[in-house]
């Protein structure tokens, strides 16, 4: 729930604070950002029961790949959602072809630099059966730092449309047209590489990705 919930209170909190009706653009750009980041630890959250999905031996691709869409599903419906609350409490509706741009660069390019953060460092979840929020001192400190690290990796990979959007793009409709569709083509391009370079790596590496997420 915090997932989505704080991004909505520091886009009103910001608001509310003197940052301008505009300031509700925040959260939705910020549940993009952190959807990719959230793919990083599915791995650790499946435990020892992920030798199940090993010993059938799916391709690496369409583990990564079928891990990114369950997430979609949940993830790109949400931030639709406040995206439209966005742009109907400033009334800014203008900008909503640039705005639909830059959310989904930032949720295409995060969710590749997760699955590639995922199969590299899954990070650590706590056991079955214990508390979701449980963690060690150090495997917590390492999860924030992959998660913060993943927002960081999405921002500056969403560049080649956030700048020129924000440079130009919000005054005129034909520029956040062509942004928009530069931003499905590099964000599915990006994607679509990590999901088969993470792919190949967990097909590599499945034994001490084992090893690694079992509790």
């Amino acid at each position: 729930m915090s997932f989505v919930v704080l991004p909505i209170m520091i886009g009103v909190s910001t608001s509310v604070g003197g940052g301008g009706g505009d300031a509700f653009f925040v959260g939705p750009l910020i549940l993009a950002a952190l959807t990719g980041p959230g793919l990083t630890s599915d791995l650790a959250y499946d435990s020892s029961a992920l030798w199940t999905h090993v010993v059938t031996g799916v391709p690496g691709r369409a583990d990564r790949v079928g891990r990114a869409l369950a997430m979609g599903v949940v993830i790109v419906p949400l931030v639709m959602i406040t995206a439209v609350v966005a742009l109907a409490v400033t009334g800014r509706w203008e900008w909503a072809p640039g705005y639909l741009a830059a959310l989904v660069c930032l949720v295409l390019v995060g969710m590749g630099v997760g699955l590639v953060t995922g199969s590299v460092q899954p990070g650590q979840a706590p056991p079955p059966g214990s508390s979701p929020f449980a963690t060690g001192g150090s495997g917590g400190l390492l999860t924030v730092a992959i998660f913060a690290g993943g927002v960081v990796a999405a921002g500056l990979l969403s560049l080649p449309v956030l700048v020129p959007l924000a440079v130009w793009g919000l005054d005129s409709l034909p520029v956040q047209l062509l942004l928009l569709v530069v931003a499905v083509a590099w964000g599915g391009l990006l994607f679509r590489l990590a999901a088969t370079w993470s792919g190949h790596r967990l097909e590599r590496h499945w034994p001490e990705l084992l090893a690694r997420v079992s509790n």
